[in-house]
């Protein structure tokens, strides 16, 4: 149980992209949300890599198909980005990491990358995306 509040700045509330996600990607998003640290120093939160389980989901109540179609959802609507695709299912410690992004704020407008999420190519049982990482300056 993480005890560190959800913060979700009103820009991102009323966002059409936030306004558009599924009731599970939401979920999902409050939980990466609650996983970023304070910068006392800076007054602001850091851009951590964080881990999220298929584990850690089904004990939120998330199933792992609700679990993937939204990880699919908040990379495709510009909330979060794909750090490193982990191991596949039952293929060892090797997790996914994710880094929560601002690219939402661009969604619905003409400046909104397309945010296609690549089906894996198996390779000795992990999946090796291309081109999922956003790089923002």
């Amino acid at each position: 149980m993480i005890r560190r509040k959800i913060v979700i700045e009103a820009d991102m509330f009323y966002s059409d992209a936030y306004q558009g996600l599924k009731p599970s990607s939401i979920k999902v998003l409050q939980r990466f949300l609650q996983k970023r640290t304070w910068d006392n120093k800076d007054k602001k939160y850091n851009n951590d890599i964080l881990v999220f389980t298929y584990s850690e989901a089904e004990a939120l109540g998330i199933s792992r198909s609700q679990f993937q179609r939204s990880l699919r959802e908040l990379f495709e609507t510009g909330f979060i980005e794909i750090y490193h695709q982990g191991g596949q299912f039952g293929q060892g410690k090797d997790f996914s990491r994710y880094r929560l992004i601002d690219t939402w704020r661009l969604y619905g407008t003409s400046n909104f990358p397309s945010l296609k999420k690549k089906k894996g190519v198996n390779t000795g049982g992990f999946d090796e995306y291309n081109a999922l990482r956003i790089h923002h300056p």
